[in-house]
């Protein structure tokens, strides 16, 4: 019975031993990396990730079909979900939905879109990265191994291996007493494991050095050294000048004037970001100088624009140290191709800084840039409202502003002789003076906002229609002033008040035409009247000879003529005038009145600035 027991007991212990190796093998099948679960788990990932990748391919090629060919960069780091809404959110105008079904994906927070190509940006789940890979192997994660090197190739510092995600790559170089790093962004992409030597260049000790005491004055007592200006060194004889941050264990803190002035020798040169003082003209006369990179906080006084100015200067860099820029920095540059900005926080780009700089191109941008961004070449701000820059030497011919933007800044794209046609949308609520002054090769305008307000904003030579569409409520000051070959100026607009002042020194333009059954304006003669004839909002400037105002003008409207009509010999008011502002009839001194003395007397008359002196009535003349 006892022995019965006994092996009753052992049959039991081996049962239960079973049932666990069992439920181990069970557990295994079901959870372990060959595990249904988990390849159930990665079917459902892979599968999804197959589905916006066909997903955004489509997308792409629809895209393509609908440009024509011509789509850049529309995705460009961009995420994939739309705002959800707050005080500062920017995602209704930076970021774009190209893939719907990622909005209901509990994958879709660790993938996104850059450069077109589907990443996954998860760094912690190296499983789900695994998988991705596996699906697009293009996408997969590499490492790049950075070396730090002179040019000759020995080594400055210890190497560090990065990782990237989708093979892109980008470096900012580390601080190397005594060097800097020939580029200051070393960017790309690889597919597979890879190397890149970040190469450095000596700063220019040999530079001469003025000592300063702690008032800024020049001293040779070294006891009274506390920093040190770089002085005359028109003599300097190297290709490259990398002005020191330190000299004798001092801070390098001033740059004289005239320091390099008329060297023949520099092709590239550096500022760094110690420098606190610039008396200007450091780089004038340098004709060889081509690469300018400059790394100061507050890169120029705004009222010296020749602070760093070389004519000879193709490309600027402006460090991740630099905030703001001078208006006239670099205006007028005509070798300058391009301008890089490294710095995220710079808070003051302007385009009168590079007026002038007919072959400038493009303007690059870090992608963290806080104030600013650019698409196709064209700055504006971040939140895409302003329109802060049309680069002069940016050679479209037609302009489609973005459909975002509010505002078109101070001088946004004057100067530009490439452009022939511009689309101004009615969402633009403001447009400063000389936005797109002496574009001389622009044609065409289609003004659409609501209000123009400003002086000379489209002056250029070579402006030849406008077209003032419904939209457009306000006009006003000298808007297309100087537009000498302008010819044809149809209104569409029946809110706003045209003024002959819109058009000042427009000395082509002989008529201005309405659309059919406008309400407000009818034309005669070329003059712009009120529907009832009783007004004159506009006499064009080009108006030649003997003017007649036909009976039934009661006014005329306060700048229904411009300051000065050259080609107008004689001008004659009807009996029915009741107003006239007599300052715009230069040069005339006399005019005509079809009524008598006592019936002038009667009419209210502006004449402040006036240079009439009589007017000649049917019974005498009134002298004023």
């Amino acid at each position: 019975m006892r022995k019965q027991k006994g092996i009753t007991l052992i049959a039991l212990v081996i049962t239960i031993i079973v049932i666990f190796i069992l439920a181990g093998v069970v557990i295994q099948t079901l959870t372990g990396d060959n595990s249904i679960l988990s390849k159930t788990t990665e079917a459902e990932f892979k599968n999804e990730i197959k589905q916006y990748e066909e997903e955004l391919k489509l997308k792409i090629a629809n895209e393509e079909i609908d440009t024509l060919g011509n789509r850049e960069n529309l995705i460009n780091v961009f995420k994939v979900f739309p705002s959800t809404g707050g005080e500062n959110s920017n995602f209704e105008t930076e970021m774009k939905t190209y893939i719907p079904s990622f909005n209901n994906s509990k994958y879709g927070s660790k993938l996104e879109i850059r450069n077109d190509e589907l990443i996954y940006t998860d760094e912690g789940n190296e499983q789900e990265r695994k998988w991705f890979g596996e699906v697009n192997l293009s996408l997969s994660k590499y490492f790049i191994t950075v070396n730090y090197v002179d040019k000759e190739g020995n080594k400055l510092a210890e190497s560090e291996t990065l990782s990237t995600i989708n093979g892109q790559y980008k470096v900012e170089p580390k601080l190397i007493e005594g060097y800097e790093a020939e580029k200051l962004t070393y960017e790309g992409k690889i597919k597979e494991d890879s190397q890149v030597n970040i190469e450095y260049l000596p700063e220019s000790i040999e530079l001469v050095f003025i000592g300063l005491d702690e008032s800024e004055n020049e001293t040779e007592d070294e006891s009274q050294i506390v920093a040190y200006a770089v002085g005359n060194n028109k003599n300097f004889n190297q290709e490259n000048v990398i002005i020191p941050r330190k000299y004798n264990n001092k801070p390098v803190t001033q740059i004289k004037k005239y320091a390099f002035q008329n060297n023949k020798t520099i092709k590239m040169a550096s500022v760094p970001e110690t420098i606190q003082k610039n008396e200007g003209y450091i780089f004038q006369g340098c004709t060889n100088l081509e690469y300018l990179r400059v790394n100061v906080e507050n890169s120029t006084d705004a009222y010296n624009p020749n602070t760093y100015y070389a004519a000879s200067i193709k490309h600027l860099e402006l460090g991740k140290n630099v905030k703001s820029i001078g208006l006239q920095t670099y205006q007028y540059n005509t070798n300058l191709i391009d301008i890089t900005v490294h710095s995220d926080n710079i808070t003051r780009l302007f385009a009168r800084s590079f007026a002038g700089c007919s072959n400038l191109k493009e303007i690059k941008l870090s992608s963290n840039n806080m104030g600013y961004k650019v698409e196709d070449g064209v700055l504006y701000s971040k939140d895409g409202k302003k329109l802060i820059f049309y680069p002069n030497g940016k050679t479209d011919e037609d302009f489609k502003i973005l459909d975002t933007v509010e505002e078109i800044c101070d001088s946004a794209s004057s100067e530009n002789n490439f452009l022939k046609r511009i689309e101004v949308s009615n969402k633009i609520k403001k447009i400063s003076n000389w936005a797109f002054s002496n574009c001389n090769n622009l044609e065409y305008l289609n003004l659409d906002i609501e209000t123009v307000r400003g002086d000379y904003i489209f002056k250029s030579t070579s402006l030849k229609k406008v077209d003032i569409r419904e939209n457009v409520k306000t006009t006003a000051g000298a808007i297309f002033g100087t537009c000498t070959n302008l010819t044809d100026v149809t209104i569409y607009t029946e809110q706003a008040n045209i003024s002959a002042y819109n058009f000042l020194n427009c000395s082509a333009l002989k008529s201005i035409k309405t659309k059919e059954n406008h309400s407000k304006y009818t034309e005669n003669n070329g003059l712009l009247y009120s529907k009832n004839g009783k007004i004159i909002y506009a006499c064009p400037p080009g108006i030649e000879g003997e003017l007649e105002i036909p009976d039934g003008v009661e006014t005329l409207y306060g700048e229904s003529f411009q300051t000065s009509y050259p080609n107008i010999t004689k001008i004659t008011l009807p009996i029915s005038i009741k107003s006239v502002n007599m300052a715009y009839f230069s040069p005339l001194e006399n005019i005509y009145y079809l009524g008598t003395t006592e019936q002038w007397n009667n009419v209210t008359m502006n004449k402040t600035n006036s240079k009439l002196k009589t007017v000649t009535c049917t019974d005498g003349i009134v002298n004023l």
